[in-house]
């Protein structure tokens, strides 16, 4: 498995691309996704993406919005602040 994953890289690399980079991509994609349908906790959530614990995926979490995913899910699961927000 390690080979195939230095593999990757290397082809990754090709072509000017980071694995780590898209492995964090991915992350925050799946993160807001799931903050958005409001299923499960934050711990479950954070090992589910491979953080070893919720303090990590939250300080990464923060880097990718500004913000702790419990206010981007309380925002998002207020259709009338999200609605102000937006300019409707």
């Amino acid at each position: 498995m390690i080979g195939l994953r230095r593999t990757l890289q290397r082809r990754l690399a090709d072509v000017g691309v980071k694995l780590s980079d898209l492995v964090d991509v991915t992350r925050r994609d799946i993160a807001l996704a799931r903050l958005l349908t409001g299923v499960g906790s934050l711990k479950a959530l954070a090992l589910d993406l491979g953080y070893s614990d919720q303090a990590h995926f939250t300080r990464s979490f923060k880097r990718w919005t500004g913000s702790a995913p419990t206010a981007y899910g309380k925002f998002n699961s207020d259709p009338e602040q999200r609605g102000a927000n937006s300019g409707d």
